[in-house]
């Protein structure tokens, strides 16, 4: 590779990773009526400065723990079971950041994990919701993610009496397109929604990894 194409190579990826970082941060805080943008802000997220970002020596090592991550995660994943409400359970990657439970309007986030090792974060979250009606759940969630992106198409189905599935495809911007797996589950009048996002193999979560997560989500009989 041309020591051009190399530059703006590393100056993609730590964009990339400048907007992970900023989109991750607003989605943590969503919700929050007292939540006031500011370039202070920033700093107390730990953003570095740009002149760190776009230093050659910054890029190239960046673009290597990238790499060596995923590679890592590919290679030793381990999954860890995850049970909730004592009625649905599910497996993710045990080396998967575990975020604290967040109310975002009506969605009651019961769980999040979401892959850290790579520019395109992998995340499945586990949302309660009032409603006993399964496609009304999904079109609330629809809601929160258009506030992200476009949704180019969905579906819905009933796969049993009360588990259904769903697939979202999203555009966030020209470079980024991604899809939601989400499957619902009616539970005593409410329903639960487990959603897995995939942005595709390229600087994203494996397949693989998201194909598993999904099957291994299942009612406990």
């Amino acid at each position: 590779m041309k020591s051009e194409d190399k530059k703006t190579l590393y100056i993609s990826i730590a964009m990339i990773i400048f907007l992970a970082t900023v989109s991750f941060w607003r989605f943590k805080r969503i919700g929050n009526a007292d939540f006031n943008f500011s370039l202070s802000s920033y700093k107390e997220i730990g953003v570095p400065n740009f002149d760190d970002i776009f230093s050659e020596e910054n890029l190239e090592e960046i673009a290597k723990k990238i790499d060596f991550g995923k590679e890592e995660e590919e290679k030793n994943i381990i999954y860890a079971r995850q049970v909730i409400k004592d009625r649905v359970r599910f497996d993710y990657p045990s080396s998967w950041a575990i975020s604290s439970e967040e109310n975002l309007k009506d969605l009651n986030v019961l769980f999040v994990a979401y892959a850290d090792k790579v520019v395109y974060p992998s995340v499945i979250a586990v949302i309660e919701m009032e409603t006993d009606n399964p496609e009304t759940a999904v079109e609330m969630f629809k809601e929160e993610i258009e506030k992200e992106g476009k949704i180019l198409d969905a579906s819905f189905q009933e796969i049993s009496e009360n588990e259904y599935f769903s697939t979202i495809s999203v555009d966030y911007s020209k470079e980024l397109k991604g899809s939601y797996t989400t499957k619902v589950f009616l539970i005593d009048d409410k329903c639960y929604l487990f959603s897995v996002t995939f942005f595709g193999e390229k600087l994203s979560t494996s397949q693989i990894i998201i194909d598993y997560i999904i099957s291994s989500i299942q009612i406990i009989n």
